[in-house]
């Protein structure tokens, strides 16, 4: 006998494609409207073309938590099942057509980007770090490419997926790893924060403790938050030639709701510069509606008095400074009260929703291939040395020492691969300091991507819904670690570095942005 559910909200559903940020969707509007519109910027790059290309995005972490010294990888199995099954359902597509973004300018493209949609399934190439390895700053969790519709779109969910279970699996290791053996189980269900439905009543809790509005847009569909907020990341800029070109095919798909990312590059001499100049187009084309424009790295506080003295010797008194970049109460604090910062919106994310410690999984496009096979590395540079992104396609290393314990990480270009194979000995670049080189040797290496699935089908054959066999994995893998990087106080630090040919070409790039 079935029983109909008594919802007060519409039942959850872990494979919609709202689950991702606003952004995302807007960004993919861009690409599609762009194509359809056969869309030729000013410069002479042809916007309508980005469609056809394929996009190369490394999910990685910067940090360990609780000063520790290694992270367990997980979330493989829960990320394929998320790409495999992901996809717009009906009543997705009809609460996207209400929104001004895409039932204003420009409406019958926006409307055939909605009918795309609603057959839209991922179909990109991934390859990841098998769960129950031990990863660390940098490595490479899950590389994904493909068009830019599927690259963009499962973005949040696998930072989502990651950043939550790479930080419980590493915290449960470290919680065994002080039993000493004794049995450890988890009771840890009713204090767990995600609630049963996922990430959605997250964004609704915020929203009644006082905040404006989410990113989220299946949490604004499903609480009916009026609508997500948001614009376009850094991918959109790298997409094309500089911030110019990037804001001003923005603002030919979404002239009604345009804002700006402004520190892809740099945000005083490039990326405000730019907006300004799109700002006043907008303006004189009769646009009046509430501007941002957006920093989220490097000194918020200075860099906001600069922006908004330009802001206002342009006449752009309207235009609003919104600050992110890891905010909290006290940094916000600090920042209005203290150093008298120029800023007026804040985005908060990672502080509200996780332990003062997280990972900080991103995701960052690092290369896109052109119609014709080209690869084309990109990089994005910051004020903080560590936000800046390694270009290109690469592979992990893993070098094994003469004790048959893990010595060190080294990340290879791809050109590299096929040399990896009988290579043992590296040029060991670290990536944040630039003098900080050595020579690092091994008697054997394993690589650690493996292809996981192709054309949205997937191919691995290892270890998913086989949980206890994974946990094998990591503790064959804990114990070719060295006791020094297992200890709860001051643990040794695990060496990531990159070959002499991946950090030249880094440093190649670097200088030719400046």
């Amino acid at each position: 006998m079935s029983h109909k559910l008594n919802l007060i909200f519409e039942e959850t559903n872990q494979f919609s494609a709202l689950n991702t940020d606003f952004y995302e969707l807007t960004m993919c509007g861009g690409f599609k409207v762009l194509e359809y519109l056969g869309y030729m910027l000013s410069s002479g790059f042809s916007a309508g073309k980005l469609i056809e290309y394929k996009f190369g995005h490394d999910l990685y972490f910067r940090r360990i938590p609780d000063n520790g010294g290694y992270c367990i990888c997980a979330g493989l199995a829960n990320a394929l099942e998320f790409l495999k099954n992901v996809h717009f359902s009906e009543s997705d597509i009809d609460f996207l057509e209400k929104l001004p973004e895409f039932s204003k300018v420009h409406v019958k493209e926006k409307e055939r980007f909605l009918d795309y949609l609603s057959g839209w399934r991922f179909t990109g190439d991934v390859w990841a770090i098998p769960e129950g390895e031990l990863v660390f700053p940098n490595n490479t969790l899950m590389r994904v490419t493909g068009n830019p519709v599927d690259t963009h779109i499962v973005e949040g969910a696998l930072l989502n997926i990651y950043n939550t279970q790479t930080r419980l699996a590493s915290k449960a290791a470290r919680i065994c790893w002080a039993a000493a053996g004794d049995p450890v189980v988890d009771f840890s269900f009713r204090r767990m924060m995600a609630g049963t439905g996922g990430t959605a009543e997250l964004s609704r809790a915020l929203i009644i403790g006082g905040m404006n509005g989410t990113s989220n847009t299946y949490a604004a569909k499903k609480y009916k938050l009026e609508k997500p907020l948001g614009t376009h990341a850094h991918s959109w800029v790298l997409a094309f030639k500089d911030d110019g070109n990037a804001f001003e095919a923005y603002s030919a798909v979404y002239p009604h709701m345009a804002s700006f990312l402004a520190d892809t590059f740099d945000f005083l001499k490039k990326g405000m510069v730019a907006a300004i100049e799109e700002i006043k187009k907008l303006r004189k084309e009769g646009y009046n509606q509430l501007i941002l424009i957006r920093d989220d790295s490097g000194d918020l506080a200075e860099r906001s008095k600069i922006a908004r003295a330009m802001l206002d010797a342009a006449g752009l008194k309207d235009v609003k400074l919104i600050a992110s970049n890891d905010l909290d109460e006290y940094q916000i604090q600090s920042l209005k009260r203290i150093q008298d910062a120029r800023l007026e919106v804040w985005g908060v994310g990672t502080r509200a929703v996780t332990p003062e410690d997280s990972l900080g999984c991103v995701y960052k496009e690092t290369f896109k291939i052109d119609p014709y096979g080209k690869v084309i590395p990109v990089i994005k540079l910051s004020g903080n040395v560590s936000k800046s992104t390694l270009p290109g396609p690469k592979w992990d290393i893993r070098l094994i020492n003469e004790k048959n314990q893990y010595e060190a990480d080294v990340l290879i270009h791809d050109s590299q691969l096929q040399e990896s194979e009988t290579r043992l000995n590296y040029t060991f670049y670290d990536p944040f300091y630039r003098d900080l080189h050595t020579m690092v040797k091994g008697v054997a290496s394993k690589l650690l991507q493996v292809k996981v699935m192709e054309k949205g089908e997937i191919i691995y054959d290892g270890p998913l819904e086989e949980t206890l066999k994974i946990r094998e994995n990591t503790l064959k893998n804990l114990s070719m670690l060295h006791e020094g990087h297992k200890r709860l106080e001051n643990p040794h630090t695990y060496r990531v570095g990159l070959s002499k040919t991946l950090f030249e070409m880094r440093e190649k790039m670097i200088l030719g942005n400046k």
